[in-house]
């Protein structure tokens, strides 16, 4: 299955994708249009391909290609398949399929449910917020946190208005991380905050 689109795809599908960035074509290039008829042109090999499965086919499920680790499942997955298929075919088309894998697979920039993650760890582990040992902070404090570095994304990434505590925990809410009203500090009412320790999960498994 082929999914084409301008700007990205939601990160559940991009996810499970290879994807492979395309640009407008100058006037100067030369492209082969697609036709009515490539249907039946590419019938010929449409044929050579499942003979060569019906072939192959005892060879494939013992010699499974996996590509070096790349710490996601997903793009293991998606890569398996092509990989055993161009080893199988010749050692050259082996390599090709790894500098394939190694171009298309080169890590991309976080999305933005990662990047939260990120920054918080950077904030939680400050030198500030340790010396004080503090095991709970409030939705406010973590927001104001966030938006203060204006190097970041988050203080416009609410439609060019900064980070509020209400879309930050619809971020979070996906992976089991909700605010709590609970006692900040010794005190002070009860504020909607974050266990710390909510927190740790999370970055285990994601960083």
């Amino acid at each position: 299955m082929v999914l084409a689109s301008i700007g990205n795809l939601p990160d559940t599908i991009e996810d499970r994708c290879i994807t492979i960035n395309m640009k407008r074509k100058l006037t100067s290039e030369k492209v082969v249009d697609i036709t009515t008829s490539m249907v039946d042109q590419k019938k010929v090999f449409r044929s050579m391909i499942a003979r060569w499965c019906l072939d192959n086919q005892v060879l494939i499920e013992p010699n499974l290609l996996k590509p070096k680790d790349t710490g996601n499942d997903r793009n293991t997955d998606n890569w398996v398949p092509l990989l055993t298929v161009a080893a199988l075919i010749s050692p050259e088309w082996k390599k090709k399929g790894e500098r394939a894998h190694s171009v298309l697979s080169a890590p991309r920039e976080p999305t933005d449910s990662i990047q939260v993650f990120i920054d918080i760890r950077e904030h939680i582990n400050s030198e500030i917020f340790t010396r004080k040992n503090v095991s709970r902070i409030s939705s406010q404090d973590l927001v104001f946190a966030l938006n203060a570095d204006k190097d970041k994304i988050w203080f416009q990434c609410n439609y060019g208005k900064p980070l509020s505590a209400p879309l930050l925990a619809r971020m979070l809410k996906p992976y089991g991380i909700t605010p709590k009203a609970s006692r900040i500090t010794k005190g002070q009412s009860a504020k909607r905050g974050y266990e710390v320790s909510d927190f740790q999960d999370s970055f285990n498994r994601y960083l």
